[in-house]
Formats: C-alpha cells, structure tokens, sequence
C-alpha cells in the first residue's frame, strides 16, 4: 500500500475517533484537550525534498513520525499522552511469510490475522520517545483482526520483526515494516476504561459506533 493511501486512512481514523469517540465520552469536552500535531504533509509544505525517504537525520525523522497528537488530560495531567492513528487493511496472506514472523516473535502458530504492521521509522521514533518518559499511545484499526480496534502504549509491542514488502512494481510503497503480534494490544474501550477510568456504558456505545463505521468506510482487503 502506498504512503498516499495509508495517511488518508490514518487520518480519516483520527477524524472518525474524534466525531464518534472523544466527543462522545467527554461530550462537554471539559477532561481533554487534543492538539493536532505537525506532520510530513505539512513539513513537505516547507521543502518538497522532506518527502523523499532517502532524507533522514534523527531530526528530520522525529518531524516526520512525530505522533498525530497531543491528547492532555485536565483531570489527571500526568496521564496525558502522545497519540497516534495506524491503519491496516491487508492481512500477510503468504504462509511462509506468516511462519517465520509467528517464528521470530515466539509464537509459531501465529495467525496471519494476528500480525499487525507499522513502518519500521515511524515505530522506532515512538520507541525513542518511549524511552525517554513520554507516553505514547497507538490507536490502531486492524481490519482484518477479530477486535478490529485497539488503542495501547507502545512499550506493549516489545518484540517487532523487520522486513522489507516485495513490490514488483504493484501497490506497495516498499517502506521497511514492523510486524508484531496484535493479540498484545488492548481493545480501544479496554485502554480508555482502564488507563483513563473513563465510563465503560459511553465507551462501550462510542466504541461500537466507531467500529461499525470503520468496518464501513475502511474493510478488509
């Protein structure tokens, strides 16, 4: 899938979580606060060549993966986070390919269902910012994987197997990947009821309006 495709998926997540979720579980958006962040698209704004994946210093890099945005929490400032949107739709469909990811992350029968993928930069630089005290939290709409929607800090991924996509001149944008185990992650209405303590009947209805749009708007492939 191509770079184009996948920042209007994550963004078209961001603006459906936005409407369907955050506005629902703090209607009178008195807890949070969420800054939309500078992201490629616009530092290619200031300089075309940003876009060019053969550009890349730690700062560069850092502007370019910086999470979408800056979620601050009124009531509990410390729980306030950095947050990002990936989206999947493309299961790994080769068993071989399926085997030696399911092998390398200790989980040999590992179902291509269960695999997620994220670029290998954007992952690093969220694993950077980790190990310095910030908190970042990835909301991820996996369309193929039975809980669809899952929201968790990124120290949850702690094992990634890397790898390059073959293209052959088809749709894949040919950025170096992660895969890791999605089974890791929490639902979406699991992490905002536990690391939020926000309440579980309005997170539980935002959640399943959420996701049914999605499933809507953007189905497996």
């Amino acid at each position: 899938m191509r770079f184009q495709e996948r920042l209007a998926q994550s963004q078209r997540l961001q603006q459906l979580a936005a409407e369907l979720f955050w506005h629902v579980v703090d209607e009178r958006q008195e807890r949070f606060s969420i800054l939309s962040l500078l992201r490629e698209d616009a530092l290619s704004e200031l300089d075309p060549s940003i876009r060019q994946r053969d550009v890349h210093t730690e700062t560069i890099d850092f502007m370019r993966y910086i999470p979408d945005s800056f979620v601050f929490d009124r009531a509990k400032p410390e729980l306030s986070f950095l947050l990002e949107h990936k989206v999947s739709t493309v299961p790994i469909r080769s068993p071989a390919e399926v085997r030696a990811v399911g092998t390398y992350l200790g989980a040999p029968l590992l179902s291509g269902h269960d695999i997620g993928d994220w670029e290998e930069a954007a992952y690093d630089n969220y694993a950077r910012l980790t190990r310095i005290g910030i908190r970042v939290v990835v909301m991820y709409y996996c369309a193929y994987h039975p809980r669809h929607l899952l929201a968790d800090f990124v120290q949850r991924i702690d094992r990634a197997y890397r790898r390059t996509p073959i293209t052959e001149g088809g749709p894949g944008s040919g950025t170096n990947i992660v895969n890791f185990d999605v089974r890791k992650m929490r639902t979406l209405a699991e992490f905002a009821e536990t690391e939020l303590d926000l309440n579980p009947d309005k997170v539980g209805s935002a959640f399943g309006a959420l996701v049914s749009r999605l499933r809507q708007e953007l189905p497996a492939r």
